[in-house]
């Protein structure tokens, strides 16, 4: 494993700690509105994709 697919993988876990995180404190749709509200930069807008992203895969196919 290279330094690039070590760092994919880190970044992929931090962001799957913190939408889980912020699912406990805030509940499901606290967290997608503030996902959705977050004030991007086009750098942003990619990050708040993969937090969406992931708030779906772990939460959203869970209620059905």
């Amino acid at each position: 494993m290279n330094n690039d697919e070590l760092g994919r993988l880190l970044a992929k876990e931090l962001l799957k700690e913190a939408v889980i995180k912020a699912v406990k404190h805030y509940g499901l749709e606290g967290t997608e509105e503030a996902i959705k509200r977050t004030y991007v930069t086009p750098g942003m807008l990619t990050l708040r994709r993969k937090m969406l992203n992931t708030y779906y895969d772990l939460y959203k196919l869970e209620e059905r």
